[in-house]
């Protein structure tokens, strides 16, 4: 109702001096987020709705280059993601994306930008502080992850890179690596 009397307004018969063509009120198409927008994370738990897995997920599902930022719905700094296990492979880059944007889209690079080292860690340890055997995080040959703020500690494995397994093109800066421990690579193990 409030449209149609806005519209009438706007589209009157009634001719005013000076005015020869009629304003017209239109409306819009559906407008579809483009696939670059960030990615929130906004839980610290280690999956579901809002966690930095699902972030991944959802990152390397969707065509082009993706931003995660964290943006905490509740507690307190420092926050921490404590991990079941490892989170989901950092995809090569040229990759066919499996979900939205089209048949012959590539996965694009992945950027996480985490609130700070002091403020956000992302752990391998369990509830009783123990290590469990697995790497936070694997880049995949051809992928392309580059992360700053945060904390990676906890990690533990028998293979190599504890905190960060890189077989493609990895940068993190303002970070810290603490605590990791693999066979070789604790912090990173560029392959």
């Amino acid at each position: 109702m409030f449209l149609n009397t806005f519209k009438n307004l706007f589209t009157s018969n009634k001719a005013l001096k000076g005015i020869r063509r009629r304003l017209e009120l239109l409306g819009l198409e559906e407008r579809i987020t483009p696939s670059n927008s960030p990615i929130i994370v906004f839980s610290n738990l280690d999956s579901g709705t809002g966690s930095l897995r699902a972030a991944i997920d959802l990152a390397n599902a969707t065509a082009g280059d993706d931003i995660i930022n964290f943006n905490f719905a509740s507690g307190t700094s420092p926050y921490t993601i404590t991990l079941a296990g490892a989170l989901p492979d950092i995809l090569d880059a040229t990759a066919t994306a499996s979900g939205t944007g089209g048949t012959g889209t590539t996965v694009g690079t992945l950027t996480i930008n985490g609130p700070g080292s002091s403020s956000l860690i992302i752990s391998g340890l369990d509830g009783g502080n123990n290590n469990r055997n697995f790497n936070i995080f694997n880049i995949a040959s051809g992928g392309d992850l580059t992360i700053s703020g945060v904390t990676v500690s906890g990690a533990n494995t028998s293979a190599n890179g504890g905190a960060f397994n890189n077989s493609g093109t990895l940068t993190v800066t303002n970070s810290t690596l603490s605590g990791n421990t693999a066979n070789n690579g604790g912090g990173i193990w560029n392959n």
